[in-house]
C-alpha cells in the first residue's frame, strides 16, 4: 500500500497534512477540513488526474454526498490557490496544476538546475460550442503534465494573476 507523505510541497505552497496547515512563502494560509483533505489528495497525485470518486473518498470517506460538495470545496481552493491552480477535466476528475519542488522557474528568471524551462500557456477557445473551454484546459493539462516529466526540462505552470 502507498502512503502518501505527510509533508507536500508545490509552487510556492507548503502542505503539512499531519499539522492540517498549508503556508505560502512560509506564512500560513486559512483553509480548513474538506478542502484541505481533497489539497492533500490533488498535491499527492504530484500533478496526475484524480479521479472525482477518489477525492470524495479522501474527503467524506465512509460518507454518501452529493457531487455538488465537491464543487463548493474546489472552488474554496481555487479562492486559496489563484483561479489556474486546478484544472477541471469535465466528467473525470481534476488536477493541480501548481508546479512541484523539482518544477519551477529560477529565482533570477533563467534555466533552474540547468535545465530550459518552459511554460505552458492556456489555449484561447475561439468556439462558441459550451463545453470546449473545458477540453482546451484539459488540453494544456496534459501537455504540461506531460512536459512535466520529461527530465531534460523545467515546466512553470502560469497562475491567473501571471496573465495578461
Amino acid at each position: 500500500m502507498l502512503v502518501a507523505p505527510q509533508d507536500l510541497t508545490f509552487g510556492r505552497y507548503r502542505l503539512d497534512r499531519r499539522a492540517r496547515r498549508l503556508t505560502r512563502d512560509g506564512e500560513a494560509v486559512a483553509i480548513h477540513g474538506r478542502a484541505l483533505e481533497l489539497l492533500g489528495a490533488l498535491a499527492a497525485a504530484g500533478g496526475a488526474l484524480v479521479a472525482k470518486d477518489a477525492l470524495l473518498r479522501a474527503a467524506w470517506a465512509g460518507v454518501t454526498v452529493e457531487e455538488n460538495n465537491l464543487h463548493q470545496q474546489i472552488s474554496t481552493l481555487r479562492k486559496v490557490l489563484g483561479e489556474g491552480a486546478i484544472i477541471t477535466v469535465p466528467g473525470r476528475g481534476y488536477r493541480l496544476a501548481v508546479a512541484s519542488p523539482s518544477v519551477g522557474l529560477a529565482a533570477d528568471g533563467g534555466e533552474a538546475q540547468g535545465k530550459p524551462t518552459v511554460a505552458v500557456l492556456p489555449f484561447a477557445c475561439l468556439a462558441t460550442v459550451s463545453g470546449l473551454q473545458y477540453f482546451a484546459a484539459g488540453i494544456a493539462g496534459e501537455i504540461t503534465t506531460a512536459l512535466a516529466r520529461v527530465g531534460s526540462v523545467v515546466v512553470v505552470v502560469p497562475r491567473s494573476d501571471f496573465m495578461v
